[in-house]
């Protein structure tokens, strides 16, 4: 595509304009995994009466650049709120404090903007039982277009890794073409392992994606954050996300 680039988040938002607050930290999360920004490791604690229990820890990684202003957010925030302590579930719960109930407050202060600067989507508001008005994020024509060519690419992709006998190169030029929205294609993960080298992809906007070619890794740091999410008491609100 020759549009501008979306992040994952963004890119879940414009094929499912109900997505909420969590569902698109869970895509953000894993893109800064995926584009080593942060990792996921373990370790063990001594519990109650003694007992070892395993805990998922994160740790942030300063060096690598991310262009995408959302995504740059979520860094500066994770840095901030892992300052005292890397377990996963408390780094969850401060995310949570600092973005509301859901993540609420990521998805429409840093997923939202560059659907509306991109002209993909755009608020509307609604009114029910005939008083009380409320705010809806809507495709526009446009939106719908890109959401539609998103479609398209994406069963494509999944067809092309379904027969399994692309070469390295034709998974290389598929991958570009979806940038980000690949984190969105799980079945495409095992593919990855059929480049030699991580794989790097410059999409048209200048935004540089880099994967690693460690899939196991990468699938198990994506379960721990699903898992840890999912375990997580902030609920499933969204903010103002929805519509057509």
């Amino acid at each position: 595509m020759t549009n501008t680039p979306l992040s994952a988040a963004a890119n879940l938002v414009l094929l499912e304009p109900a997505s909420k607050g969590k569902d698109a930290m869970k895509a953000a999360l894993k893109e800064l995994i995926a584009r080593r920004c942060v990792s996921l490791g373990s370790s063990q604690h001594r519990g109650l009466f003694g007992h070892q229990r395993s805990v998922v820890t994160l740790q942030v990684h300063h060096r690598v650049v991310v262009q995408d202003s959302g995504l740059a957010e979520l860094r500066r925030t994770l840095i901030d709120v892992s300052r005292s302590g890397k377990d996963l579930a408390q780094i969850l719960r401060a995310l949570q404090r600092h973005y509301g109930n859901g993540y609420a407050k990521y998805l429409d202060g840093f997923v939202m903007p560059a659907l509306l600067r991109g002209g993909l989507m755009q608020w509307r508001e609604a009114t029910f039982l005939w008083v009380f008005k409320q705010r809806r994020a809507a495709l526009t024509a446009q939106g719908q277009q890109r959401q539609r060519d998103l479609h398209q690419q994406m069963d494509r992709a999944r067809m092309q890794a379904g027969q399994g006998g692309s070469s390295p190169q034709e998974m290389a030029a598929m991958i570009a073409s979806l940038g980000a929205a690949v984190i969105l294609l799980p079945e495409l993960w095992p593919q990855w392992r059929r480049l030699e080298q991580g794989l790097r992809v410059p999409p048209d906007g200048g935004d540089g994606f880099e994967f690693s070619a460690e899939l196991e890794d990468f699938d198990r740091q994506c379960s721990d954050v699903d898992a840890a999410m999912d375990a997580s008491d902030g609920g499933d609100g969204g903010g103002d996300g929805g519509g057509d």
